[in-house]
């Protein structure tokens, strides 16, 4: 009887040791851009951009002197358009790559990490923690990062060598999680592929290229290589702000009471009716029916990418304001009757919310087939047998 005690107590002994040392595990803590985080785009050695790239944010280069395929820079040649201001091989570059390195060795400094070296990211949910790759990282698919209601949850990837991917894979924040508190430290180079939906802060010692049509909720800040953009959309990740003051929680509750976090889309097709397959242009107005202005918002069509943002901010917040109806648009062809829906998210007083609309494009025959009154499924090879063998007999 005394050696179970004794065994019994040796082992409560281990257990909560190991409870002790889970305990004593500290998540990730936010890492401060410094004066990089005005900039949606920051490159060392060049920045060069093909399409209507539209940058929410600042852009910037240092020690590299060309910025080519934007209006506004020194080259001015366009057709690429940015928010904010530029800083071309200045003083404000400078400090901001200075900032960008301290950034970069907070967050590849950050213990202990959950090493998910030779897994795909995509179909992963992940919790707010560090994650670590010994080499490259690869994202095929979707990227779910779940905060489980903390809208101060942080998200550090330290990468060894490169992150890339695939065409038409993603990264959602779901449960209060902000993309402003997702960090991408890269220990050389990092690839979006066509189409791509990507959220978070990219920290890359070399260089960062976006392939066409691959849209960033977050920031490219690129050390010592280039920064190449192909018709992409980069804004600025802003934060919702949380306060654990609760005396202004209390004098503020009755308000807080009346305020309704609403998000809205409808959904459009042109043209709604084809005769034969054709393109067909979709178009998403997505806006704020509650009393607190959105963040992070997202748009994403079930079998149509990449949904593109078009018009409707009317200033630089990062926001969508009562007042505001924001515009997308997706462009596919469509070969048959098909119904899509699309989905809207956004984040208000910490609570993220969505709504979806359905539309449906009729295809009224098959390519080449001309509907004249056939039933192509049912008659259509029993009359083309008949009148083959009508036409033998004959």
């Amino acid at each position: 009887m005394k050696t179970f005690s004794k065994a019994s107590a040796l082992f409560v002994m281990a257990v909560a040791f190991l409870f002790g040392l889970i305990g004593s595990v500290d998540a990730a803590t936010q890492v401060d851009l410094g004066t990089a985080d005005s900039f949606a785009v920051l490159g060392a050695s060049t920045v060069t951009n093909t399409g209507s790239t539209i940058l929410t944010g600042d852009l910037g280069l240092r020690p590299g002197t060309s910025i080519t395929g934007f209006f506004g820079t020194v080259e001015n040649d366009g057709p690429g358009t940015f928010s904010g201001s530029v800083h071309q091989t200045d003083a404000t570059a400078l400090q901001a790559q200075t900032d960008l390195t301290t950034a970069y060795n907070d967050a590849d400094g950050q213990t202990p990490c959950t090493d998910l070296s030779s897994q795909d990211l995509g179909g992963m949910t992940l919790t707010a923690g560090t994650y670590c790759f010994s080499s490259s990282a690869q994202l095929t698919g979707t990227l779910e990062l779940d905060a489980n209601g903390d809208p101060d949850a942080v998200f550090i990837f330290q990468i060894g060598s490169t992150l890339t991917t695939a065409s038409g894979s993603g990264v959602s924040t779901i449960d209060s999680a902000q993309a402003c508190h997702v960090f991408w430290q890269i220990g050389s180079s990092a690839t979006l592929g066509t189409t791509t939906q990507f959220k978070g802060n990219i920290l890359a010692l070399a260089s960062i290229t976006a392939n066409n049509g691959a849209s960033v909720y977050g920031r490219l800040l690129a050390r010592t290589g280039a920064v190449t953009l192909d018709d992409n959309s980069v804004e600025i990740a802003t934060c919702e702000t949380s306060s654990d003051d609760e005396e202004d929680e209390d004098e503020d509750e009755d308000e807080d009471e009346d305020e309704d976090v609403e998000i809205k889309v409808r959904k459009t097709a042109d043209p709604s009716t084809l005769s034969v397959s054709g393109f067909v242009t979709y178009t998403y107005k997505v806006s704020n029916e509650g009393d607190v202005s959105l963040g992070d918002i997202s748009v994403e069509d079930d079998k149509c990418s990449p949904v593109i943002y078009v018009s409707g901010k009317k200033d630089k917040d990062g926001k969508l304001d009562k007042d505001e109806v924001w515009k997308y648009t997706c462009t596919k062809k469509v070969s048959a009757t098909e119904t899509n829906k699309v989905t809207a998210k956004g984040t208000g007083d910490g609570d993220r919310v969505k709504d979806t609309d359905k539309v449906t494009v009729n295809v009224s025959s098959a390519p080449g087939f001309p509907n004249a009154g056939v039933n192509l499924d049912e008659n259509f090879g029993d009359i083309i047998f008949q009148k083959i063998i009508s036409f033998f007999s004959f």
